[in-house]
């Protein structure tokens, strides 16, 4: 089963990843190209904007601690950084010298009056150093989630296709997806691997439980025992959580299932037949459990076997044919 995201056609552009919600969910997904390209113009923005928000947080302040009445050197110092600083890291220095000079003026009050400007010049810029470090996370902040989108994706059109055509497609499909389906439960579901097959779907295993102790889920005469019988339930699976089908949760889909495996008393419900023609012998055993799919009114059996003999049959085995059954 192939695991690279390369083998899958992947959308690109911006969609709701509705497992995390309307908002936090909304996702954006680019090419490895463009996305090393978006990353950079978001570090570049984050600076710039660190820059703007300097300016209005000293303007803010500037406004703030003007006054028309007479003041002294220290109140002007500070103006004159708030008035001219180009950025946060110049305004933190200057405002910092500014307080180292003015330390010893105790009448002056300079740390009462200094220290909430540079405090709030070190939460600016420790603020802002964060997000240019962690602008980079914007990549990588839901995952490695991504919508599939194959223009392969459907109902398959069966209109003007016969049953024998139609089987000859499908059944190479089934066969593969079976043999798919075996391969990953038993790398991913008995034992522990991390390998890339096994984080191919959203969730690497589903959730199940067992019961080995189940009730007939038969008629009890059909039943060797009426209990110790095989239950594995899946609970309660979410076509969206489970499922990988992104939607919201007005479009979601809850299924269960439920299984039962039992052995059969199947003595009482076979009918066996002979037939012989020229030195061909058929025998044909036929199992009546119920009703099926295929059932009609001339032919009700559940399964049937056919047994073909030839006396004159050389082979080690003793049979002409290779015995075949089908499940109807």
């Amino acid at each position: 089963m192939p695991a690279s995201a390369d083998y899958y056609s992947i959308y690109e552009g911006i969609w709701i990843n509705w497992s995390r919600g309307r908002i936090l969910g909304s996702t954006i997904t680019l090419n490895r190209r463009d996305g090393g390209l978006l990353i950079s113009f978001i570090a570049l923005f984050v600076t710039f904007v660190g820059t703007a928000s300097w300016r209005i947080i000293c303007f803010a302040l500037h406004h703030h601690l003007s006054s028309e009445a007479p003041r002294d050197a220290l109140y002007h110092q500070q103006q004159a950084v708030l008035r001219n600083s180009a950025n946060g890291s110049s305004g933190l220095c200057s405002l910092s010298h500014i307080l180292w000079t003015w330390r010893h003026y105790k009448s002056h009050h300079p740390f009462r009056r200094m220290l909430p400007t540079i405090i709030l010049t070190v939460i600016f810029l420790g603020s802002f150093a964060v997000a240019g470090v962690f602008s980079s996370k914007i990549a990588t902040s839901t995952g490695t989630e991504v919508l599939v989108s194959s223009r392969y994706c459907g109902v398959l059109n069966t209109t003007g296709v016969d049953l024998v055509s139609m089987a000859m497609i499908m059944k190479p499909y089934f066969v593969q997806s079976t043999t798919d389906a075996v391969n990953y439960g038993q790398n991913c579901y008995t034992n522990t691997s991390n390998s890339q097959e096994c984080r191919t779907y959203v969730k690497k295993q589903l959730p199940w439980t067992s019961n080995r102790n189940a009730s007939c889920p038969f008629p009890r005469e059909m039943c060797k025992n009426d209990h110790s019988n095989l239950e594995l339930d899946t609970g309660f699976i979410d076509s969206s959580d489970h499922l990988g089908m992104n939607g919201p949760p007005e479009k979601r889909v809850i299924l269960r299932s439920v299984q039962r495996c039992a052995p059969l008393a199947i003595e009482p419900f076979v009918n066996k037949t002979s037939v012989r023609r020229d030195d061909l012998e058929a025998n044909l055993t036929r199992v009546y459990l119920g009703p099926t799919m295929y059932a009609d009114a001339s032919d009700d059996h559940t399964l049937g076997h056919w047994d073909y003999s030839n006396p004159n049959d050389t082979s080690p085995d003793g049979t002409g044919f290779t015995g075949d059954y089908k499940i109807r």
